[in-house]
């Protein structure tokens, strides 16, 4: 609606680097950690994420506060677990800017003017209670899933009785190495004989054994760096993905979608979305990391039954 955007990214990964490369966005980036520096003096930390940061939260702050000071920002918008209340005071503080906060851990305290949680919750006022270090504005819920505006007129997944195809996507980098597993588990136990599209990006730190998997089978194609998955989604009969924001994306579309949880922040958020038929969860292998809570069936077997049964898969659509 007019207003000047500019982004402030840590060079932390090359995650950041790819998303940005291609995009006429502006960005500011802060230097990278000092590799072999030490640990800040900010730790021991009480936010259980702090360490995510790369540097303590007083250096960010200031690191950042230099950045961003000559743009004279009406608004901060911070995504990141590694940061508090002591941070966003600080920024409100030297900015005299508001504060916008995306999260949806709730393991740590708060001090902003609106929070976005857009993950699923029974309740998010109780979620939050405690948390919040001042009044703010909560938006909480699937209806605030940060969606590119191009899902709004993307075309949605058509049923079809037979599953002609599937699609996998475990996220963007994939820390886990699953998509290869995934892509196995479909085959051998699931016995799904079909295509499979399998994507990811360039900053797949397990790509090279990815592309190996993907190689071996003359029926995979793996895609890479796609900037809109909303095609991919409706163009096949199931999805496997993780429970994260994708989640969202895949409903958007009416796409029968399997998730795995591969990050604590899903715990809660897949096995709810599960309960009330959104979706169907599954476990991969013996990984308590992508285990919904010990007791998801195998995602080879959950395969095989959505295969089997199109109403089962139609009411997830």
């Amino acid at each position: 609606k007019g207003a000047d955007v500019t982004f402030i990214v840590r060079r932390h990964d090359p995650v950041c680097a790819i998303a940005f490369g291609s995009e006429a966005f502006s960005v500011l980036w802060l230097p990278a950690p000092e590799s072999g520096r030490g640990v800040p003096s900010d730790f021991p930390d009480p936010v259980p994420h702090a360490r995510w940061a790369g540097v303590g939260w007083r250096e960010d702050a200031a690191d950042t506060v230099a950045a961003i000071r000559a743009f004279r920002p009406d608004w901060l918008i911070v995504d990141h677990y590694a940061f508090d209340a002591r941070w966003h005071d600080e920024m409100r503080s030297s900015l005299d800017c508001q504060i916008m906060a995306i999260d949806d851990l709730a393991d740590r305290a708060l001090s902003v003017d609106l929070l976005l949680d857009a993950n699923f919750a029974e309740g998010h006022a109780q979620k939050y209670a405690g948390r919040l270090m001042r009044t703010c504005r909560h938006l909480g819920g699937p209806r605030y899933a940060l969606l590119a505006p191009a899902y709004k007129a993307a075309p949605r997944y058509e049923f079809s009785r037979d599953v002609k195809s599937l699609g996998v996507f475990i996220g963007g980098t994939d820390p886990g190495g699953a998509s290869a597993r995934v892509l196995q588990a479909c085959r051998d136990e699931g016995g799904f004989s079909g295509v499979i599209e399998v994507v990811s990006t360039s900053a797949n730190p397990h790509l090279e054994s990815l592309q190996a998997a993907c190689a071996a089978d003359s029926g995979v194609q793996l895609s890479l760096d796609l900037s809109d998955l909303s095609a991919f989604y409706a163009r096949h009969d199931l999805q496997v993905g993780a429970g994260g924001t994708a989640t969202y994306e895949r409903c958007c579309i009416g796409a029968p979608t399997i998730a795995l949880i591969v990050a604590a922040n899903q715990l809660a958020v897949v096995p709810g979305l599960a309960d009330k038929g959104v979706l169907r969860a599954a476990r991969l292998g013996d990984d308590p990391d992508a285990d919904v809570a010990g007791v998801a069936p195998p995602l080879g077997d959950v395969v095989r039954q959505l295969v089997a049964e199109p109403d089962a898969r139609r009411h997830r659509s």
